[in-house]
């Protein structure tokens, strides 16, 4: 009878442990695929997207940033940027500060291509 008692006992625990473990590896797999699915969709955490926001400030003739978004190639950063200059800036003025900023992006972000749309402001 003791033995008896030891395999239903036995049998009993079976799927509740392969329950228990196979929510084990399901709140696992849960955490590799958070990890990994915004590097593997070249995705960028959206607080990086406020960092080159920020670096954007420091360049005084940009009256607005419309728009920043961002990929990830390798190590390296892909950025898109959309601004706002100011309406009486020169075509050349205005080339000198699409560079300023990819210099500045490059240096401080590490990027690898950095691509401006340039709106001029209406007065």
């Amino acid at each position: 009878m003791n033995t008896f008692f030891s395999i239903r006992f036995i049998m009993a625990l079976d799927p509740v442990t392969g329950t228990i473990i196979g929510l084990i590896i399901l709140w696992a797999a849960w955490g590799i695929f958070k990890e990994t699915a915004l590097i593997l969709t070249d995705g960028i955490d959206p607080e990086e997207i406020s960092q080159y926001k920020e670096s954007l400030s420091d360049v005084q003739e940009i009256v607005k940033v419309n728009d920043v978004k961002a990929r990830v190639s390798g190590n390296k950063v892909i950025i898109d940027v959309a601004i706002t200059l100011q309406s009486d800036l020169t075509i050349k003025e205005m080339t000198h500060v699409s560079e300023k900023i990819k210099e500045l992006m490059q240096q401080q972000h590490n990027s690898l291509m950095t691509f401006v749309e340039i709106q001029s402001s209406v007065k």
